[in-house]
């Protein structure tokens, strides 16, 4: 167990059964920030459901505070994930919002970048969960220690720069058909509406593009299950 690691995920502004995952991980830790414990061990210590801790693992990977590597035995059978604590990085939560910023930590057992994952299923019905080299998230120019002063939502965000990101990573990852524009403007139109505030609204809009992703692809297929839901009764019996 990493004393550092576990004061580092008890600080972590985050929901909580994904803070309890990240906590019991950390405190799986060895000197390298690794560990490997398997889900049903998660499960048992977090006192949640396999699904659950799966849900958690995917959104502190979303957030690059852990690497998860997919492993597999030597006879091609199911072992656990490789997990590593990425101690660069910090969640705050702004407005009910988890924004990551740069928190200068580094160890040198880590990677200097980390990646997120997309899940796929295991021999037990169980989620895996499988790297996906999602990009890093960018420092901000705020001095470490400083705590930055929240904003409301300035006029030009997001920038031209910040939509030109999020098309790459739409397209990096198979969705080019977000339409960014529509986006920009659910996003501007959610954080006005409710009045939210940011300290750094790049890191909102980097948040926000990502599970756009994910997002647009639970309503596809909502939508397309709907449409064989129709064609069925249209058919009717036989």
């Amino acid at each position: 167990m990493s004393i550092k690691a576990l004061n580092w995920a008890f600080e972590q502004e985050l929901p909580c059964a994904t803070k309890f995952v990240l906590v019991a991980l950390a405190d799986s830790t060895n000197t390298d920030l690794e560990c490997w414990p398997s889900q049903r061990t998660i499960a048992k210590r977090c006192g949640l459901t396999r699904q659950k801790v799966n849900v958690a693992i995917k959104d502190l990977a979303d957030y690059q505070l852990i690497s998860v590597e997919h492993r597999q035995a030597e006879g091609g059978g199911q072992v656990s994930n490789f997990y590593r604590l990425n101690l660069r990085f910090t969640a705050v939560n702004e407005d009910d919002t988890v924004v990551i910023r740069e928190s200068g930590e580094c160890h040198s057992g880590l990677p200097p970048e980390s990646s997120s994952v997309s899940p796929g299923v295991n021999e037990d019905d169980s989620l895996i969960i499988e790297p996906t080299n999602e990009p890093p998230i960018e420092p901000t120019n705020e001095p470490i220690g400083k705590k930055a002063r929240k904003t409301s939502l300035p006029d030009d965000c997001p920038t031209r720069d910040d939509s030109a990101k999020a098309i790459a990573y739409w397209t990096k990852h198979g969705r080019p058909d977000i339409d960014a524009q529509e986006q920009a403007q659910l996003f501007r139109d959610h954080h006005v509406i409710n009045a939210k505030t940011s300290a750094d609204w790049s890191a909102s809009w980097r948040t926000w593009y990502v599970r756009a992703r994910a997002y647009t692809e639970k309503r596809k297929g909502q939508a397309e299950n709907k449409i064989v839901r129709i064609q069925r009764e249209n058919l009717g019996p036989g």
